[in-house]
């Protein structure tokens, strides 16, 4: 129809001007210029979308034209090819000049004109529906791409959990490398592939009896038979953690998977380690974690919460690691050597009712948030030497057992120490206090 009036227009600017017959030929070259470039449009826009569509996606479905819009398509074409012949006949009574063609063959031309105008019409909505038919079809071919695709990561999934489910060991490994492959080529199904890892490591674990020798088993029977079983499983779990780790490192040779929450809340966890991994919220709340666990360097982009785990080895390093959100240590318990030297800790650190067992070095520290030590135990020496608070610390009801060292810390903000016993003299020399320091029923 836009078509069809753009070409009256153009007419009537031109009819007083030029002869009828070339009138005639002018109309039919403009609309056929015009629906040609229409044709041009349409095939550009197609090629385009093509070209865009270059990974496997889910479009919308097209919305069907309606019976109405088909129905007004015929009177609207009629309309125009009536009108624009009556138009132009009209025209052609005009008496030819001199040299000009008979008055018959303008009429002929003029009804031969009207036709092509209501031809072009038709051939215009005509293009309109061969392009929706074609956006359609490649509609469908993407949708069909994608429903395989994933009809495929299902079953691959599918299977290599059912591989975790086996009772033979090596068949477990080969689920786990079968999720890691997965991951490689699905970083959308990562986060998934990770929680099944995590779940798999929060199942009961039953370690092999202490005074058995891994290499060479003196009992026989079913103990033996449970023992060697804890030594596969053993070496199972060791390949989820590890597979974790190598992922969870930037710029490291395997891939880095970027953004992930791990949830290994009550797990048993084996000289476990992040050590200069980025993960975005880590959950360890009841975690036990036997031998030593390293998280040196490591990022926590989102809240850290290892609340009431347990590192019952020789050594928990957390030594410049930072702690973007929360750091939930409450009730904690350190067998051995807990060291946070010249940890970042941006929000809130809770140790509360923390037990530490050896000694606790958070020499070098920076706490922007509050720092919470309240009904803490300090076992062995506590180290706060050059220890920055930026928010409140609190050590109220603390039990420092042996030496505790807070030379050249800086409080920022208030400081107490209402209630907390100290066992042997505390060293505060160099100390800088920039809001209270409260030591209200403390015990030296």
């Amino acid at each position: 129809m836009a078509l069809a009036v753009t070409t009256l227009l153009v007419g009537l600017s031109v009819a007083g001007r030029v002869a009828w017959s070339e009138f005639a030929a002018f109309v039919r070259a403009i609309w056929w210029a015009l629906l040609v470039a229409a044709a041009f449009l349409v095939a550009a826009a197609a090629i385009r979308r093509r070209l865009r569509s270059g990974q496997p996606r889910r479009d919308p479905e097209i919305t069907p034209i309606s019976t109405g819009a088909l129905v007004l398509v015929v009177p609207v074409v009629l309309v125009v090819g009536v009108g624009v012949t009556l138009w132009l006949y009209g025209m052609a009574t005009t008496p030819p000049a001199p040299g000009q063609s008979s008055d018959a063959a303008l009429r002929i031309d003029a009804i031969r004109t009207g036709l092509t105008v209501a031809v072009g019409t038709s051939g215009a909505f005509g293009l309109v529906l061969a392009f929706r038919r074609q956006q359609s079809t490649e509609i469908t071919g993407r949708n069909q791409i994608v429903d395989t695709t994933e009809r495929r990561i299902t079953e691959l999934y599918t299977k290599a959990v059912d591989q975790l489910g086996s009772e033979q060991a090596p068949v477990r490994l080969g689920g786990l490398y079968a999720l890691e492959r997965l991951a490689q080529n699905t970083p959308e199904q990562r986060q998934t592939i990770v929680d099944v890892i995590c779940a798999y490591l929060r199942m009961p674990y039953r370690q092999r009896s202490a005074s058995q020798n891994p290499f060479f088993p003196t009992d026989e029977g079913t103990e033996a038979r449970h023992d060697d079983a804890a030594l596969q499983e053993r070496q199972v779990r060791l390949t989820a953690q590890e597979i974790l780790l190598e992922h969870l490192i930037p710029d490291h040779w395997s891939v880095f998977w970027e953004g992930i929450d791990l949830n290994l809340r009550g797990a048993h966890l084996i000289d476990f380690g992040l050590p200069s991994c980025h993960v975005r919220s880590a959950n360890f709340i009841g975690a036990t974690f036997s031998g030593r666990s390293f998280f040196v360097r490591a990022t926590f982009s989102g809240g850290a919460y290892l609340r009431a785990a347990i590192f019952s080895g020789d050594l928990a390093d957390f030594g410049e690691a930072t702690f973007s959100g929360q750091a939930d240590f409450d009730g904690a318990t350190y067998n051995g050597e807990a060291y946070f030297g010249e940890a970042t800790f941006n929000g809130d650190a809770d140790f509360r009712e923390a037990n530490f067992g050896g000694v606790a070095h958070f020499g070098g520290a920076t706490f922007i948030g509050d720092a919470g030590f309240t009904e803490a135990t300090f076992s062995g020496a506590a180290s706060f030497t050059e220890a920055t608070f930026i928010g409140i610390a609190s050590f109220g009801k603390a039990t420092l057992n042996g030496i505790a060292s807070f030379g050249e810390a800086t409080f920022s903000s208030d400081a107490y120490f209402g209630g907390a016993t100290f066992r042997d003299n505390p060293f505060f020399v160099k100390s800088a206090f920039g809001g209270d320091a409260r030591f209200r029923s403390a015990t030296f």
